[in-house]
């Protein structure tokens, strides 16, 4: 049975490596994409390509659950949001993409 054991755990440990080394690939590519964007003046188009590195290293990550499975902070996931008072949104009131050319 340590055998077993043993042979599990070095599976996962080449399997967590080679999801390092994709990762690292997938960022590598992201960072090509957002200094391109900033070039060009694509300025959402750089920003959601750093979102998405942030995302697939853990940069900003949300903070952990307390003992009593509360969250320390609300998430900052915007379809859990509410918009804001001062800025009443309706249908086809989108924020204007500073990308988009017309």
């Amino acid at each position: 049975m340590p055998r077993i054991q043993a042979r599990i755990r070095e599976i996962q440990a080449e399997l967590a490596d080679h999801q390092n080394r994709e990762r690292d690939v997938v960022v590598g590519k992201l960072e090509v994409v957002y200094q391109r964007a900033l070039e060009d003046h694509h300025f959402y188009a750089a920003a959601r390509a750093a979102e998405l590195q942030a995302r697939l290293t853990g940069v900003g990550r949300a903070p952990a659950a307390t003992e009593d499975g509360q969250r320390r902070h609300p998430s900052r996931n915007p379809s859990q949001m509410s918009p804001s008072p001062e800025a009443p949104r309706g249908a086809g009131s989108e924020p204007a993409d500073p990308d988009r050319r017309h």
